[in-house]
């Protein structure tokens, strides 16, 4: 009531009593959930302010609340802020606002410099993001290591810029100084030691989203959700969060906060096949946030609708989101991936299968690059393999799943079932059903509605083309062992050393390659493609340290009627 009417009188006496009241006004606002009034307060309270630090505390408070309504107003508080962390002015927590808010928006360069200016204050540097055990030291207390974890991985060329940077040559080392101090993290083990911190914080970390007093922790920043969101680690775990946290009332008061968590409803809404819910939620999304305000992580909720309306069949709704300007600087960011994922597959629908491979390769590029290649976050290999068997390039399209294959091995997975439904397609038609019903089990197991309903509808294609050549029961015929082979792996603690470091396909593929087969007979024998056989048995000589057939060890040769595990190649 106090701060109301102090907001109302417009008092220039600019008593210290004033300030206090506005400021505890805020705070009491932001709490609430009341952004608008905390940053009305915040305002009026920086103009009261008569002393420096002071007034950059106040400065900083009215940043980060604004930026929970709406980040692209809230940069116009950046340059100020930025002149107060080289002033020395703005420090600790309140310094880590500026630099959050310049990743947001993509200003790589200028977060690193003020970041360095922080760690330089507090005795810290990109080398001590993570300490031995694994773990942050900001787990639980306000600290930049987290921050410059974020700066690297959304910034990959500035990771191998701030890398070259923190090496000390050996004759420049002090005696106090370990020599291969590591800089900063590759952007995939952030994001898998980021789900593990998830985990560890027994899901606490999704609440974090909503500001309050004191809530400037480690997973304060709305960003940090995303990249976890975008790992796909605990997408589960961040639905029932977002679940709980939107059925809040104070939650849909933070136009940010319930952005974010309409865009993990929709993330889980597409994976599980419910298109018109992932539709809904992505509009809800950028309806509550400009896509100017979205910073750098437009790519995400973008996708996501260019995605959904692509696999409704709205291609004209597609079309309007793909019209939406994004930043340049998105483009060298991981952001750009699932962006250039879903216009690969716009592409594919509208029958241009080139242009789709293009951008599903630049795509794997990207992840190579960065050092983020993981099914998990885009599964660019299972649609290449689309977009090259509707090019009618059955060949490489075989090729590039029996490597899809060869990578994830045998744990039950969506990218499994999608790559096994696509080795069907390139497969002879006797044993195509038996594939697709592998494909069913596993995407079943998965919770991939939308990719279980393409293969069940392959499956019911694959009976009636059986049917029709009057072809018996395809259900019980086995594939080769290459493609499907039930039975048990080989008992590795009872192969010699130097066998047990070799995989059960180079164990199959070995055994027969030192019996005498030729490389095309053992394609032939395992159905697999003559190349695949070459690079199993460049990997065998590598790891046995031989030069070729003749070298291998005479032990292989009794594994030649061991099973391999299904599509391990």
């Amino acid at each position: 009531m106090v701060a109301r009417q102090l907001l109302a009188a417009h008092d220039p006496a600019r008593a210290a009593w004033q300030l206090d009241i506005l400021r505890e006004a805020a705070r009491e606002a932001l709490a609430a959930g009341d952004l608008a009034a905390g940053v009305e307060h915040l305002r009026h309270a920086s103009g009261l302010c008569t002393d420096a630090d002071q007034e950059a505390e106040v400065i900083a408070a009215l940043a980060e609340a604004q930026w929970s309504m709406d980040p692209a107003k809230a940069s116009r508080y950046l340059p100020q802020l930025g002149r107060m962390v080289r002033a020395g002015r703005l420090t600790g927590s309140d310094a880590l606002v500026v630099v959050k808010q310049k990743v947001w928006r993509g200003e790589f360069a200028q977060a690193d410099d003020l970041l360095r200016i922080i760690e330089a204050r507090e005795g810290a540097g990109p080398e001590q993001a993570w300490d031995t055990a694994g773990y942050p030291p900001a787990l639980n207390r306000s600290d930049p290591a987290l921050v410059r974890l974020w700066l690297s991985f959304c910034c990959p060329g500035l990771r191998h810029v701030t890398r070259a940077a923190t090496r000390t040559p050996a004759h420049a080392r002090t005696a106090a100084e370990p020599a291969g101090r590591p800089a900063a993290m590759s952007p995939r083990t952030f994001l898998t030691l980021a789900a593990d911190l998830v985990e560890f914080e027994k899901g606490r970390a999704a609440g974090r989203l909503l500001p309050g007093p004191g809530s400037v922790t480690p997973f304060a920043d709305p960003l940090l959700a995303l990249l976890f969101l975008i790992g796909a680690q605990r997408l589960d775990k961040a639905v029932l969060q977002a679940e709980r946290l939107l059925d809040e009332p104070r939650t849909r008061r933070i136009p940010l906060g319930h952005a974010l968590l309409e865009t993990i409803r929709a993330a889980a809404a597409l994976g599980r096949g419910d298109l018109e819910s992932a539709g809904e939620a992505t509009r809800t999304a950028l309806d509550l946030v400009s896509p100017e305000a979205w910073g750098i992580a437009i790519g995400l909720p973008l996708a996501l609708a260019i995605r959904a309306a692509t696999e409704a069949g709205d291609i004209e709704a597609a079309r309007a989101f793909l019209n939406v300007p994004v930043p340049m600087v998105m483009f060298g960011t991981p952001f750009a991936l699932p962006y250039l994922h879903a216009l690969g597959r716009f592409r594919l629908a509208l029958h241009r299968p080139r242009a789709a491979l293009r951008d599903f390769e630049s795509c794997g590029e990207l992840m190579a690059k960065w050092e983020l290649d993981s099914p998990e976050l885009v599964d660019w290999r299972n649609d290449a393999a689309a977009a090259l068997i509707a090019l009618g390039d059955r060949r490489h399209a075989r090729e590039r799943i029996e490597e899809h294959l060869t990578r994830l091995g045998t744990r039950p997975s969506r990218a499994r079932g999608t790559a096994l439904r696509h080795l069907a397609a390139v497969t002879t038609p006797r044993y195509r059903l038996r594939l697709l019903q592998e494909a069913e089990r596993v995407l079943d197991a998965c919770g991939d509605g939308l990719e279980l309903r393409r293969a069940r509808a392959d499956a019911q294609a694959a009976r009636h083309m059986a049917r029709a050549d009057g072809a018996e029961v395809l259900d019980s015929v086995e594939p080769p062992a290459g493609l499907w082979d039930a039975s048990s792996p080989p008992d590795r603690e009872a192969l010699p050393a130097p066998l047990a470091e070799l995989t059960d396909a180079e164990l199959r593929v070995g055994a027969l390659a030192a019996a005498g087969r030729t490389n095309r007979d053992i394609a032939d024998r395992l159905s697999i493609t003559v190349s695949t056989v070459e690079q199993h048995l460049t990997k065998i000589y590598r790891k046995l340290k031989v030069r070729g057939r003749a070298d291998l060890p005479a032990a292989i040769t009794g594994l030649s009627e061991a099973s391999c595990s299904p599509n391990v190649r």
